[in-house]
């Protein structure tokens, strides 16, 4: 993972929320954006921090995915009564992200690609795209790729943890920076994750569009008061 990179400064980076942990993610210009917009979140382990920042600073609707919540109806419950502007489905799984939500699922959740569950979303837009743990993210973004190139979806925002275990097969790893590329996605952060796994095992990366920077860039240079 050390090979890679950022290779754009934002000038209006911000963490949010603002706070230790997981869940927060670094965004790029997010006073940039506008609702209608789009929030899909693959995994949450209850936690919704993210896409209620997001919620309040820009109004994006979320679209939180995670079979492993249906297992806790209680928690469950409460969950989704914290989550501003979400829509929650726990009953299936994405081809491809594996992390421990899938090895343990239950036996009536189902495995459907990205595209699958993009189409049926009737998401053709994602303002902010946050997957957690990806080990077998390669394929999620083959999918993900795919779209892009068909001009099915575009996004704004990527952000990925990725275990070190995917450090083990380079092609893999490669293919996932690829698909980034080909969705018009630029790396403008990447930090370790010690929160995430043990001992500095995983690598947060995160992707700004090319459109979403020329807006930022605008806006940095016009109004000292957006950075």
């Amino acid at each position: 993972m050390d090979f890679f990179e950022p290779e754009y400064s934002c000038c209006s980076e911000q963490r949010l929320p603002l706070a230790a942990g997981r869940g927060p993610k670094w965004v790029c210009g997010v006073g940039a954006v506008r609702a209608p917009c789009r929030t899909v979140s693959l995994g949450s382990k209850f936690d919704g921090s993210f896409e209620r920042a997001v919620y309040d600073v820009a109004g994006c609707e979320a679209l939180v995915v995670d079979p492993t919540l249906a297992r806790n109806d209680d928690r469950l419950r409460r969950f989704r009564e914290r989550l501003k502007g979400a829509a929650l489905n726990a009953s299936v799984g994405i081809r491809g992200f594996q992390d421990d939500q899938n090895e343990t699922q239950n036996a009536t959740t189902s495995l459907v690609p990205i595209d699958v569950l993009l189409r049926d979303a009737r998401v053709s837009h994602v303002s902010f795209f946050k997957a957690d743990d990806v080990e077998g993210s390669a394929i999620m973004m083959r999918d993900l790729r795919a779209m892009c190139l068909r001009g099915e979806v575009t996004i704004d925002h990527l952000n990925l943890q990725v275990a070190s275990r995917s450090a083990a097969h380079p092609a893999d790893l490669a293919d996932l920076f690829d698909a980034a590329l080909d969705c018009q996605l630029m790396l403008f952060h990447k930090e370790r994750n010690a929160g995430g796994c043990a001992g500095d095992a995983c690598a947060d990366f995160a992707w700004v569009s090319l459109r979403q920077a020329r807006n930022i860039h605008h806006s940095c240079t016009t109004d000292p008061s957006f950075i």
